[in-house]
């Protein structure tokens, strides 16, 4: 059994596609007290999610075993779900801030899951019970950006459509917690909302002060924005 030590852990994890100011993003959650929310992870959550997966898949052959549970067989072993899923919350939180009550991360490689993207966030919403925060940039000035430029024909077209596969999920999962965010509104500092959402003083000249002015990215040259 895990011992719950997080029961009151909140949990906030940013969604978006590379190049749409998403280390800002990073930069604007961590002024708020008590949040830590880390970089990226190469999407090693989804790997999580396999383990998870496997773990209960062991169970479920342990179970439907017929040598019955006074004997040993071959997937000798129990793991709860609810159990499971404790586990996975205590490494994510010990990962990356046990004491901020508030914890997360950014990831920016979700046009890489296609068709598995929406099984992907619901386990998300199943194991974590997060606050989404959905983050897009005109699509335009993406393709303009580093990689994205190299093509972008076929940029436009993977963002776009990781862009309609993301309001659709989010349309259709009204019990998950989302806020859509844009780039434009974050740089002009129209964040009154994304605040209300979290449920969080804003301090509009602090975070102007503290963070907008400030250059973040995974770059420290070039003109900025970026």
């Amino acid at each position: 059994m895990v011992v719950k030590m997080i029961e009151d852990k909140k949990f906030t994890f940013l969604i978006s596609a590379g190049r749409t100011g998403s280390t800002l993003l990073l930069g604007v959650l961590n002024s708020i007290d008590g949040y830590t929310i880390v970089g990226e992870n190469h999407n090693a959550y989804v790997d999580l999610r396999s383990f998870y997966e496997k773990m209960l898949s062991a169970t479920q052959a342990y179970e439907s075993n017929d040598m019955g549970y006074e004997s040993v067989n071959s997937w000798y072993a129990r793991y709860d779900k609810e159990d499971l899923k404790q586990y996975v919350r205590e490494l994510c939180a010990s990962l990356i801030d046990n004491k901020a009550h508030t914890v997360g991360f950014k990831e920016i490689r979700y046009p890489n899951l296609g068709f598995k993207l929406t099984g992907h966030l619901n386990w998300m919403h199943s194991v974590f019970k997060p606050r989404f925060i959905y983050l897009t940039r005109n699509i335009e000035d993406v393709c303009k950006s580093e990689w994205w430029a190299k093509n972008p024909a076929k940029s436009k077209a993977t963002l776009t459509q990781f862009n309609n596969d993301m309001i659709k999920h989010i349309a259709n999962h009204p019990a998950q917690e989302w806020f859509h965010l844009t780039y434009e509104d974050m740089v002009d500092n129209r964040l009154e909302k994304l605040f209300e959402f979290l449920d969080e003083p804003y301090d509009a000249k602090k975070l102007q002060e503290e963070v907008l002015n400030v250059r973040h990215g995974y770059k420290t040259k070039g003109k900025w924005p970026l």
